[in-house]
């Protein structure tokens, strides 16, 4: 379903990894159907992707690109079932996780971490997605952010309020995985997007093929069927040359006939005239 995502979200990558909470995905079309009490608990995905914050490690840069188009206007509602940086259990109700949406609101020092973690350069990315375009924030998302951020207006700047985050009682490993949960969503997607991908793949492969096989055999009928009309006309054009030949013959026969009784008839003339000219002769 193009429409519906559903991730789970682990706070690291390692065996070990603890299942943390779970993400929902929808597209911008189903998020503005939805009731006006319920868009509260949804938040926008266009700043993350935009600026290089969201990724996917582990997949190539083009399914990545296609992945990040695709949720460029998308709405996520996030729920953490496992406080990690507080409990060692998953222990009180599940929260209610917001995304970031303007430049300063995430510890540099955190960001720095998970691009040495994961390998990539947020701001490589940011520059790869300059030309992506997303679409103005639907009413009614990003309500607990105490500003929502004009995409289109050059009033998006450093004058917006920011959100605190309070790192003090967090050590280096808790304070990389908060930031990997992101990537780990985007995997998820990714993993999904490519299956379908694949799916979508195969189909199109088999489809080509039994069009191949098709098309092949009814070239073989359409050449058979050439090849006997083409048989059938030599077979009626032997008989007719056989015809023309005999009639040919037969009357190069008769001709041949006739020609031979009149040089006949001519040689017995002339001998019967040379008789008649020597008893001429012999009586003189």
């Amino acid at each position: 379903n193009e429409d519906v995502h559903q991730c789970v979200i682990y706070d690291s990558s390692q065996p070990n990894a603890r299942l943390i909470g779970v993400e929902y995905i929808i597209s911008e079309e189903l998020f503005n159907q939805l009731p006006e009490e319920e868009k509260k608990y949804w938040h926008s995905h266009s700043y993350e992707v935009t600026s290089g914050l969201l990724v996917a490690p582990g997949i190539p840069d083009a399914a990545e690109n296609e992945l990040m188009d695709h949720l460029l206007n998308t709405y996520g509602k996030t729920f953490h079932t496992w406080q990690i940086d507080r409990d060692n259990l998953p222990l009180g109700p599940p929260q209610l996780m917001m995304s970031f949406l303007e430049d300063g609101e995430i510890d540099e020092n955190l960001l720095a971490a998970r691009d040495k973690e994961m390998g990539c350069d947020t701001e490589l990315k940011r520059k790869a997605r300059s030309h992506l375009k997303p679409n103005k924030v639907s009413e009614g998302a990003d309500v607990y952010h105490k500003r929502e951020p004009d995409y289109y207006s050059s009033e998006h700047t450093s004058e917006h309020p920011k959100v605190t985050l309070d790192v003090s009682d967090r050590d280096d490993e808790t304070l990389t995985n908060s930031v990997l949960q992101t990537a780990q969503v985007a995997q998820v997607a990714a993993v999904e997007k490519a299956r379908q991908m694949k799916d979508t793949a195969v189909d199109k492969s088999i489809d080509l093929l039994e069009r191949a096989k098709s098309e092949a055999k009814d070239k073989s009928e359409d050449l058979k069927t050439k090849a006997s009309d083409l048989a059938e006309d030599a077979k009626k054009k032997g008989i007719e040359y056989k015809d023309d030949a005999v009639e040919y013959a037969q009357q190069k026969g008769k001709d041949l006939k006739r020609s031979t009784e009149q040089k006949a008839g001519e040689a017995k003339d002339f001998a019967v005239a040379k008789t008649e000219k020597a008893k001429e002769y012999a009586m003189d």
